[in-house]
């Protein structure tokens, strides 16, 4: 699941280094095209890219395994199978969505799973500012704002050096997805991460030197990124009593995760530049933080998994951990 999880989001990490690759051509060969700047083609461009994927994905995507167009009859049976299989020992029966809804706020774990995701997220707050661009004066240039700009080089430059940070970030997040399902494990591979992440945070903010911080640049994003498909399979196998508690918590980490993003674009004022002490040491303490969550989790699961071995004797599925 983990690894599957890991697949999608590394599309999306892809789409942002890719992002640099065609904000380059985008802005030296379209800015000024028919009175549109730069930013608007950008705009217009993957708006409606991501507009056109959109309305394919209500017809394409499939609820469960038993509604896949594309599975013949066996192969929906034994994805039904292996999801039954995998269920947790205290698995409830079909509810309603509204009953769902109700099962995820009553649960404690639901709410110490969103703060661990919008802390996690809040460590990523780096990336709306990796970098950005304003429109001044009829010309595109980078805000003050920009952690690849500290970089030195043109904008041009700046847009295709973003781009293999993002890569690489893409590829570990499918590999320790790959990794924590493989071994079924989760609190220490958010944390050796997280704790990778807030070693190039440091580094970043503690050296101007050009090419230790685009080191830095590599080291923190493939650390942040990298554990966001092991926390979103962990709450969705932790918390999947029923389908629709599993849906509900989903949809409350999600949105829960995102708010990081309100407050996390003022960490990066134009005052602290070119260091950005403020940002980067904030991204530390909420990594930090997202790794106390992690054990905190821990800690109940373990528990839980005594109850559920002492209420029978029977081989039962327990919680991961």
């Amino acid at each position: 699941m983990a690894t599957r999880v890991g697949l999608m989001y590394c599309g999306q990490l892809l789409a942002t280094g890719l992002t640099g690759l065609i904000s380059a051509g985008v802005f030296a060969g379209m800015d000024g095209l028919r009175g549109l700047a730069g930013w608007q083609w950008l705009f217009i461009i993957e708006g409606a890219v991501t507009a056109l994927v959109a309305v394919l994905g209500f017809r394409m995507l499939p609820n469960t395994p038993s509604s896949t167009p594309w599975l013949h009859g066996e192969e929906r049976k034994l994805a039904e199978a292996r999801m039954e299989r995998d269920r947790i020992s205290d698995a409830l029966n079909r509810a309603s969505a509204w009953e769902g809804l109700k099962q995820a706020c009553k649960d404690k774990r639901t709410w110490l799973f969103c703060l661990m995701q919008m802390f996690h997220l809040s460590a990523c707050s780096f990336n709306a500012f990796f970098p950005t661009e304003t429109h001044n004066g009829g010309a595109d240039v980078f805000s003050g704002n920009s952690v690849a700009k500290t970089l030195g080089f043109n904008t041009t430059i700046t847009l295709l050096l973003t781009c293999p940070p993002f890569v690489l970030a893409g590829a570990g997040s499918v590999i320790i997805g790959w990794s924590s399902g493989r071994l079924n494990e989760r609190t220490w591979h958010i944390t050796v991460w997280l704790l990778v992440a807030i070693a190039g945070f440091v580094m970043a903010a503690s050296t101007l030197n050009t090419a230790a911080r685009y080191v830095a640049c590599f080291i923190f994003p493939l650390g942040a990124f990298s554990v966001n498909s092991v926390i979103v399979e962990w709450a969705s196998s932790t918390l999947s009593q029923t389908e629709e508690k599993k849906a509900v918590v989903l949809a409350m980490t999600n949105v829960f995760g995102h708010i990081g993003y309100i407050y996390g674009a003022y960490l990066w004022p134009d005052s602290d530049e070119p260091r950005y002490g403020i940002g980067f040491g904030a991204s530390a303490g909420f990594a930090l933080l997202s790794i106390c969550c992690a054990w905190v989790v821990r800690t109940w699961l373990i528990q839980d998994n005594k109850t559920i071995q002492a209420s029978t004797s029977e081989p039962v599925n327990l919680y991961s951990y």
